[in-house]
């Protein structure tokens, strides 16, 4: 993601990791987080569609520029109900409607659901070391319809938003959609135990060995808000990484 995109993406997780869910209360598909709406930038969920909706606000969307999935050529088409987006957007002459110039999107954590995580009691499951909370507002892709018809196995994609407000940070899902297995894994989070060849975002090891690192000088560490993505984890359930790149936002939009 390079350009306005990439500069979308660092103004979202810079709000994100600042403890989001914890200051806006919680929520989910239904729009009840209320994200991020400061600056011409907004980062919530998407509540509907005709142009398209963020926490209930309507935004134009004649002009606008959509990246989805590191895709800047992307098409509104491809966006669901419940999904977390981060707006770029500016006023038209009546000084009160918004105009959306940009539209980011990309899933919180993609992989398959790890074996015996499914918890219906605290409703939650683990994909590459991330807790997944469900509530009563996460939105389920069809033929899903709630945690129950989701099995260990599966291979979902979870757009969400993060909660570092207690002792582990969790991805409070706002939609949640079973893919194909065999798909790229992707995981987004802080960096902590920063080696020559590999970190950790929460539970989950990333090994960088042969990854294409998309940071400053090819370089990220502890504290950096990065993206991974890969095809496979090794035998000791590294994450083998193919990219990963530095969200940091310092210099970007919303910054």
């Amino acid at each position: 993601m390079q350009g306005v995109g990439r500069g979308i993406a660092g103004a979202a997780m810079a709000g994100l990791v600042a403890g989001l869910v914890a200051a806006c209360g919680g929520g989910g598909g239904g729009g009840s987080f209320a994200g991020v709406d400061s600056q011409g930038v907004t980062t919530g969920t998407i509540t509907g569609f005709g142009s398209i909706f963020v926490n209930g606000v309507e935004y134009e969307t004649n002009g606008t520029a959509f990246n989805i999935d590191d895709n800047p050529a992307g098409l509104i088409s491809s966006l669901e109900a419940g999904q977390v987006v981060t707006v770029r957007w500016s006023s038209t002459d009546d000084g009160v409607t918004r105009r959306a110039d940009d539209v980011f999107y990309d899933d919180a954590v993609e992989g398959p659901i790890e074996a015996g995580s499914i918890d219906p009691t605290a409703q939650s499951f683990v994909v590459l070391g991330q807790t997944v909370l469900v509530d009563a507002d996460t939105s389920f892709a069809s033929p899903l319809f709630d945690l129950d018809s989701l099995a260990g196995g599966d291979f979902v994609e979870v757009s969400g938003l993060l909660d570092d407000s207690g002792p582990v940070p969790l991805v409070r899902a706002t939609r949640i959609e079973r893919k194909a297995p065999g798909g790229e894994l992707e995981i987004r989070g802080v960096v902590t135990g920063r080696t020559a060849n590999t970190f950790a975002i929460n539970g989950q090891v990333v090994n960088t060995v042969t990854a294409t690192i998309d940071a400053p000088g090819s370089v990220i560490g502890n504290g950096d808000f990065v993206e991974a993505r890969g095809t496979g984890l090794n035998g000791s359930g590294e994450l083998i990484a193919t990219r990963v790149e530095l969200e940091d936002g310092d210099d970007r939009i919303g910054s």
